[in-house]
């Protein structure tokens, strides 16, 4: 079959989580079918503009050239719109042509995938079998934004999330109705879009973020753990990422340093925002910047912190923490988006003084943070891997595709 995927971004030799996922997708398509990528490329990312990794799995690639700072202001002169922001920032008239025009040569697609929400419009202009990876639940999301910004007295934010929230719920509903299928990567952010659309709730299943657990298993030969070490990775511009590491280094890390002096944070992840970069000259902690191979550090750190108090979906930095046999500390919410039990796969913490304590068992006791790892570590080699992921989306397509024949 031909199938052509609309993205928002180019899946690169992955190094980010948004990317990585639909990377894992395309290769696990190209095994069986014809796959063409329609997508946007940002001109400050060189990588955008080369097929890298994913040469051989795509059949052709068309690009949109579109810096990050152009979606942006497309989508403030489009508030007033009927819709939600996250989505009318990818509404561009060259993305429009380029579809019809796809659609149009007579290349014969069988199937439209469309990845994450705000590429929704583009997939709805063709009439055969259309997909779409929601990835997570913009509408949760968004909720969950307002909640913290009215929690910290951001009264303004937190009216304008609930605003978007609102317009996020009927817009990720009705598309429930109006693709064939839909995936997302956790159970929680699936039932939530499922109570918004009863009538569409059959169309709408998992698809899981994977891991590569044999290759962060950590090696016989690997040393001794450092026994203060603190880690966290992840891309720093992602708002639940930055907020998160500068809340536990302006309170969780204090606490934890007055139990165990000689703690240190490593930081490992790309584009911090200005006011997370001026918090690496507290004491204690490093910013490594972006760093291409992680598995020494996951190796060699004796806790991985997951700070992340809003957001939606799956914690790709817990999974990989779990393959690498690193203990871990999360927040409640991480925790559930990971669906792991606290206590048994890792330790939980809901405010700074519980996540400070959390993290200081951990340190003080490392026999407790091998016995978590290893439970964790065996859910993920249960649970998640990219491949039982594409099966699931080739699958969906597939029986997508012979239903609407018939």
């Amino acid at each position: 079959m031909r199938v052509l995927v609309l993205s928002p971004v180019f899946p690169d030799a992955p190094t980010d989580g948004d990317r990585l996922r639909l990377f894992h997708w395309i290769r696990g398509l190209a095994r069986k079918h014809e796959v063409h990528l329609a997508c946007f490329a940002d001109p400050a990312r060189p990588a955008d503009f080369s097929d890298g990794e994913l040469k051989g799995a795509l059949t052709a690639t068309h690009r949109i050239s579109s810096p990050r700072g152009r979606r942006r202001l497309a989508a403030v002169f489009r508030i007033a719109g009927s819709l939600p922001v996250n989505v009318a920032s990818a509404v561009d008239a060259r993305m429009t042509a380029l579809t019809d025009r796809l659609l149009a040569e007579g290349a014969g697609f069988d199937a439209v995938l469309a990845y994450r929400l705000k590429m929704a419009p583009y997939a709805l202009r063709f009439r055969g079998a259309r997909l779409l990876d929601y990835t997570d639940s913009m509408t949760r999301y968004t909720e969950r934004r307002a909640v913290a910004a009215a929690l910290e007295g951001r009264r303004g934010r937190a009216a304008w999330n609930r605003g978007q929230a609102r317009r996020l719920a009927a817009y990720e509903g009705w598309c429930a109705g109006a693709f064939d299928a839909g995936f997302f990567n956790s159970r929680g952010d699936r039932d939530a879009v499922q109570a918004m659309a009863p009538l569409a709730a059959d169309r709408l299943g998992i698809a899981a973020n994977g891991v590569d657990a044999q290759g962060l298993e950590r090696p016989a030969d690997a040393g001794e753990r450092d026994p203060q070490e603190l880690l966290f990775v992840g891309h720093l511009a992602y708002p639940p990422n930055h907020e998160g590491v500068a809340w536990f280094i302006r309170e969780v890390l204090p606490r934890v340093r007055a139990a165990v002096p000689d703690a240190r944070l490593t930081v490992v992840g790309a584009d911090a925002p200005p006011a997370l970069a001026a918090l690496a000259s507290t004491a204690g902690v490093r910013f490594t910047g972006f760093v291409p191979d992680t598995r020494s550090l996951l190796w060699k750190s004796a806790v991985s912190v997951c700070p992340v108090r809003t957001g939606a979906g799956r914690q790709n930095k817990l999974l990989e923490a779990f393959a690498a046999g690193l203990p871990a500390v999360a927040t409640p919410l991480a925790a559930e988006g990971a669906e792991a039990e606290p206590d048994r796969h890792l330790l939980t913490g809901e405010g700074a003084e519980a996540f400070a304590a959390a993290v200081v068992r951990l340190l003080r006791d490392p026999g407790q943070g091998r016995r978590l790892a290893e439970a964790a570590r065996a859910m993920v080699l249960k649970e998640y891997s990219w491949e039982s992921g594409a099966r699931a989306v080739c699958g969906a397509l597939e029986s997508t595709v012979e239903a609407r024949r018939w």
